[in-house]
């Protein structure tokens, strides 16, 4: 029987691959080893249910899998820079209803550039992660820090776009715990051809 935060975990990826943004709070270390468990055994977030999921921790308690090293499809060598980035806020696990911003590539990719240079890049990059696709298909690449952790940032020099700066501080009054940045992910063919 999986504990509830495995519950949470499971479900919020379960809604993601429904189309669905949604967050890991409180489950966030669940949700880094049901990913692992995922991407070493190859089955979808469509695929896995509680009863799989169950049986892939059982193995790995008896010491027949190891589900501690990143067999990955993440990170930003794997997003579309081109493509704008759709920002969603949210409260616990909850999207606030009606808030989006569509952040546009070269801001994006400014952004990007700005946090590296800043040494800051992990404010992306740790929680990045491929599991959710739009409803035509666009596989994504999900980065979902916490809205203290962006506002940090912002205070020690980010420079954003003054309509998203608006946003976050809207959003930081409407109980905003979390930001998803949802970055398209590079297709197959783009990734063949960089020999990643």
């Amino acid at each position: 029987m999986l504990n509830k935060q495995y519950e949470n975990a499971l479900s919020s990826f379960k809604a993601q691959a429904n189309g669905t943004s949604t967050s890991f709070e409180g489950c966030e270390a669940e949700a880094q080893h049901i990913y692992r468990i995922i991407m070493t055994e190859k089955v979808s977030v469509e695929e896995i249910d509680e009863d799989m999921l169950v049986k892939f921790l059982a193995q790995e308690v008896e010491g027949k899998t190891d589900y501690s090293k990143y067999v990955d499809h993440d990170g930003l060598q794997y997003v579309d820079i081109e493509k704008d980035v759709e920002i969603y806020p949210y409260s616990g696990q909850t999207p606030i209803s009606g808030e989006t911003y569509r952040l546009l590539s070269l801001d994006a990719i400014a952004m990007l550039y700005q946090l590296k240079s800043m040494g800051q890049l992990s404010l992306i990059d740790d929680t990045l992660q491929s599991l959710c696709q739009r409803k035509d298909g666009t596989q994504l690449q999900t980065a979902f820090p916490d809205l203290s952790d962006v506002k940090a940032c912002i205070s020690r020099g980010l420079i954003l776009p003054q309509a998203l700066v608006e946003k976050i501080n809207l959003w930081e009054t409407m109980n905003c715990s979390e930001i998803t940045f949802n970055f398209e992910e590079l297709k197959s063919n783009d990734l063949e051809s960089e020999g990643l």
